[in-house]
């Protein structure tokens, strides 16, 4: 879901460069969802059931130009075969001769904002004339979406404390923060005039149950223990009138920093902090690593909250007082 959103940062730029192009993106249909309603996107296609089915649907567009930001031996095939004159992607060793313009990535970001994570896709769109320009995924709600969040929000929470979101599990056991530690984040928060929503997936409810009991009471008693969306449009909607998102770095949190909403993410030692903290600035988005502290260890049980307490009580005084 990350890279979907992300990846979407170049249609502003090709429709600026090409006002009379038509604009399509491929990809997996349940993330279509983080990028519904994208003002320059034309038309959206989703990967089929097979190979062959995939293809005939890319192929029957005619397509010009195909930009492949995935870069897998998957996607070069289509992209060789789709019948596009200009075919760009990274250059790779065993793909290079799928493209037409293989584009050797930046070792380093040009910005600190936007990091590799975003550059490198924006180099895409140098074989097509377009300069490297900042920029961050954004995410475009309807009016209906944000009256439908306002009575959610009324709902769940009727007191005028600050809300929070937190995104209390990874997408994986491996990049879920320690149970344990994550009790000592929301303790923290809780701390404050607040309204906390935890999010998590349907198949986490169980676990979600389990870790609320080991809460204190204080704790318990500032979550919306019955808070529930019903799919991720609702989601985004809910977040994007929330006041900060603490958390698990995944789709939650790059969801939260394209809505602008105060994100506080908290990197799983699998994951290069320097290429997906974009838009860190120490204050409205802020980020932690378990190499920021030890740099000689990749166990997250060895990821403490006292490390970055003082960067924690940071963002909660800058974003939630």
């Amino acid at each position: 879901m990350g890279d979907v959103l992300i990846c979407s940062v170049v249609f502003e730029f090709l429709k600026k460069e090409f006002p009379h192009a038509e604009l399509h993106y491929l990809i997996d249909e349940k993330y279509h969802q983080v990028v519904e309603h994208h003002q320059y996107i034309d038309k959206f296609l989703f990967f089929g059931k097979s190979f062959s089915d995939t293809l005939k649907a890319v192929k029957s567009e005619k397509y010009d130009i195909i930009i492949d930001t995935y870069s897998k031996i998957e996607t070069a095939l289509i992209s060789f075969l789709s019948g596009a004159k200009k075919r760009i992607s990274y250059y790779k060793s065993y793909t290079r001769y799928f493209y037409t313009n293989p584009v050797h990535r930046r070792k380093k970001a040009i910005s600190d904002l936007t990091t590799t994570t975003i550059e490198h896709r924006l180099q895409l769109l140098e074989p097509l004339g377009i300069p490297f320009q900042i920029a961050k995924p954004e995410i475009l709600l309807t009016d209906s979406e944000r009256r439908h969040a306002e009575a959610i929000i009324e709902k769940f929470s009727p007191n005028p404390g600050k809300k929070v979101m937190i995104s209390t599990f990874g997408s994986s056991p491996d990049k879920t923060y320690p149970l344990a530690f994550m009790t000592e984040v929301i303790e923290e928060i809780a701390k404050e005039d607040v309204v906390i929503f935890c999010n998590y997936l349907p198949n986490q409810k169980t676990q979600f149950d389990e870790f609320f009991v080991t809460l204190s009471v204080n704790a318990q008693s500032k979550i919306s223990k019955d808070f529930d969306t019903k799919n991720l449009r609702e989601f985004i909607a809910v977040l994007s009138y929330c006041d900060a998102l603490v958390g698990n770095e995944g789709g939650s949190t790059n969801i939260s920093k394209a809505l602008g909403v105060p994100t506080f993410t908290i990197f799983s030692p699998q994951v290069a902090k320097k290429s997906w903290n974009w838009f860190d600035d120490g204050i409205k988005n802020d980020s932690v690593h378990l190499h920021d502290y030890v740099t000689e260890s990749d166990s997250y049980d060895d990821f403490k909250p006292e490390f970055f307490k003082d960067k924690l009580h940071n963002f909660i005084a800058q974003n939630l007082r």
